[in-house]
């Protein structure tokens, strides 16, 4: 409502997945929104669509609290979207420097950082067309390979340390 009000954007929100924690809250909001019709809940998909939303969005936009590695923002970058995500844990070093980061837990963080992309959305929009090295960079060939290399550095170490007693 407030990018809305501060903007003459047309954009939808598009909440892609199944509502699985704090529903009554989220459902109070929307019920309470001006521009209510401008917000599209899925529900859960298939990965096809998912994929086919993504891939056609102006910009992904992630507001998660916590990430372990950030996936989805990996896959939207894979797609060549624009990337407006939160400045938590893993998110920063899997959507680069050239994504758009805001605090979770602000919502006029969030609504700046959307106005930051809408009104320089070809920037944005073309920065993320030039990032195939960046998705490159995760993949789960050299991940593998990683770990590998790991686990064989350590069974080196450990064999040739004498054998010792525990008791």
């Amino acid at each position: 409502d407030q990018l809305k009000n501060e903007t003459s954007t047309d954009h939808k929100l598009i909440i892609a997945g199944r509502m699985a924690w704090k529903i009554d809250e989220t459902q109070s909001i929307y019920e309470n929104m001006e521009f209510k019709e401008d917000v599209i809940f899925t529900g859960h998909l298939q990965l096809s669509d998912l994929s086919q939303i993504v891939a056609s969005a102006d910009a992904f936009v992630f507001p998660s609290l916590f990430e372990g590695f950030g996936i989805p923002v990996l896959e939207a970058r894979a797609c060549a979207v624009p990337v407006i995500t939160s400045n938590r844990s893993s998110l920063p070093e899997v959507a680069g420097e050239n994504a758009i980061y805001f605090n979770p837990e602000d919502v006029t963080d969030i609504k700046d950082a959307l106005k930051k992309f809408l009104f320089n959305r070809e920037k944005y929009t073309l920065e993320a067309q030039n990032l195939t090295g960046l998705y490159n960079q995760f993949n789960w060939d050299k991940s593998t390979e990683i770990i590998y290399q790991a686990a064989v550095k350590c069974a080196k170490k450990t064999s040739k340390r004498k054998p010792s007693t525990l008791f």
